[in-house]
């Protein structure tokens, strides 16, 4: 049986994948690599104190972030490093590390450019990445299972070319492989962040279908979209998103979602749900236990991951979100492609014709999924 890679391991690897378009190289990552958490911690803790306690309540892959981030923000400043190799003990005792143990990233609109960006803010939404970016990585939001179930539904329905309309698309790390394979022609992503949209950029550069990149909030877009006159798209893809809303929002959401799709078109949704009796008090009580629990956070990781869950998720249960969709017009019955042992994570799709006989049936954490979605060891990601 394989063996788990050590935490050094995966911080080693997550710092060469965020390194790879730059000339920074380190010197004695080969040692890193074979130590626990634990260890780095104590390893660095003489010299570097701070990105001590940052390896002990992190992730690997926010400390290789952080420790990437940090120099760039030197570099930008000063001009030094940027061609040198150096020992990563002497860098981190270089590298200036503030109260917020937070990483500083540098503000840039969709070209490339400074866009005006708020730097603080800026910081924020690229800590909360890196610890997302690691919850995908361990699929503990069940990602690969509703890749896969996406990726069958598409496969299923959509033979013939077709245009899709990706709402909240973050950095699109999913999209190209998800829909590999498949008749895609055309890709929109929408997204508030101009960050996410130019990492987006550079993970769709070598894709094999149209990409366009917009820069807007979702519902503002559909609004738009909705009354105008441009190609409708035949497939909207929204993950983990819709839970933010208010349910006027919601509301707003599944309503411009059925005006802006073409005929026959579909919504494929994945979503924090709650259960069918809970209530949103119960849901953060049981969800931030569950994170707590089972997820492997631990200090500032686990209190803000925690955070973000008491003040932003406003999860319906599923026959809220199915009377949502009926109300705005997606007159066909939801389908329920996925949802894990816990009711949590699900994936639905509205059709607005009826779907074909083939098209796959549901399916539960505890049933074998499709091959796609079996849990494999791989040489981990994120993408």
């Amino acid at each position: 049986m394989d063996r788990e890679p050590t935490y050094g391991a995966t911080f080693v690897r997550h710092l060469a994948k965020l390194g790879r378009h730059t000339p920074y190289r380190y010197e004695d990552l080969r040692l890193v690599k074979a130590m626990s958490q634990t260890e780095l911690a104590d390893w660095i803790k003489g010299k570097c104190p701070e990105f001590s306690l940052v390896v002990r309540d992190n992730p690997a892959e926010v400390a290789a972030a952080m420790v990437h981030e940090k120099r760039l923000a030197m570099t930008a400043r000063s001009g030094d490093m940027a061609e040198i190799a150096l020992s990563l003990f002497e860098l981190l005792t270089l590298l200036s590390w503030g109260s917020t143990m937070t990483a500083t990233p540098l503000p840039t609109g969709p070209d490339g450019r400074d866009g005006g960006q708020d730097v603080a803010g800026a910081t924020a939404i690229f800590a909360q990445w890196q610890v997302y970016e690691s919850i995908i990585d361990r699929d503990l939001m069940r990602h690969r299972e509703i890749y896969a179930g996406i990726h069958a539904f598409v496969a299923a329905i959509y033979r013939r070319p077709f245009s899709l309309l990706d709402l909240g698309c973050g950095d699109a790390s999913s999209i190209a492989r998800t829909f590999a394979g498949t008749a895609l022609a055309h890709y929109t992503g929408v997204d508030a962040s101009a960050a996410a949209l130019q990492a987006a950029r550079r993970q769709l550069a070598a894709a094999p279908f149209h990409v366009a990149l917009v820069e807007t909030d979702l519902l503002e877009y559909l609004t738009t979209a909705a009354a105008s006159a441009r190609p409708r798209p035949d497939l909207i893809l929204a993950g983990f998103v819709v839970h933010h809303l208010s349910f006027d929002e919601k509301r707003r959401f599944f309503s411009r979602c059925r005006e802006t799709l073409a005929p026959g078109g579909s919504l494929v949704f994945y979503d924090l749900f709650r259960r069918a009796t809970e209530t949103r008090e119960q849901f953060v009580a049981a969800y931030t236990d569950l994170i707590a629990t089972r997820w492997g956070l631990v200090g500032q990781t686990l209190d803000d991951t925690c955070r973000h869950v008491r003040e932003h998720d406003f999860p319906e249960p599923l026959a809220t979100i199915f009377k949502l969709a009926h109300d705005a017009g997606f007159t066909q019955p939801g389908e329920e492609r996925f949802t894990d042992a816990d009711g949590f994570h699900r994936l639905v799709c509205f059709a607005t014709e009826p779907l074909p006989a083939q098209s796959a049936p549901r399916t539960h954490a505890g049933i074998q999924p499709p091959r796609a979605a079996r849990s494999r060891k791989r040489n981990r990601r994120p993408d």
